[in-house]
């Protein structure tokens, strides 16, 4: 769901777990009107079965008018200290992990840290909403919810919120 330009999806999977994703663009106007997130889609992570990890990823299309169409990307989580957790409400939280990927596979993804820029990433489209590229798409990022994670923790439904920060390589 879009609320002005921030950008919320939820991720559900049950025991339920869930979380809201937000997308937030640039520091300043000039730089706003450059660079935007768009096509952010809903993830459904599912039930665990008990069995395994529980991942979910989203092609988007990154808008980039800096040189080579280049940028950098910055996700935080809304744990401690901007910690990737999930939470049912109870003390208890949850870790997932978070990927990223400028091209639109898991092949080639790296690992982001909360907080910790992730700069020089190529592939952006000059053309907002990636208008000429085939998929709309020009970027992945996925998040795994570890199964030993999921095993110490209640059943229940847990959410979070991620946000992602577009800015120049």
């Amino acid at each position: 769901m879009r609320i002005g330009a921030t950008i919320k999806s939820k991720i559900f999977f049950a025991f339920t777990v869930g979380f809201l994703l937000c997308c937030v663009s640039v520091p300043d106007r000039a730089q706003a009107q450059n660079m935007e997130i768009n096509n952010v889609d809903d993830l459904a992570l599912g039930t665990w079965s008990g069995v395994g990890d529980l991942s979910a990823s989203d092609n988007v299309c990154i808008h980039s008018k800096h040189t080579n169409q280049t940028y950098g990307i910055t996700l935080t989580g809304d744990g401690a200290g901007g910690a990737f957790t999930l939470s049912s409400g109870a003390p208890t939280t949850l870790p997932y992990r978070v990927f990223w990927n400028d091209d639109i596979s898991l092949t080639g993804r790296v690992e982001v840290f909360a907080g910790v820029k992730l700069g020089n990433q190529t592939g952006g489209s000059r053309f907002r909403n990636c208008r000429f590229v085939p998929t709309g798409t020009n970027a992945n990022f996925s998040v795994e919810v570890s199964a030993t994670d999921l095993e110490g923790v209640q059943s229940g439904s847990y959410s979070g919120v991620l946000t992602l920060f577009l800015s120049p390589p």
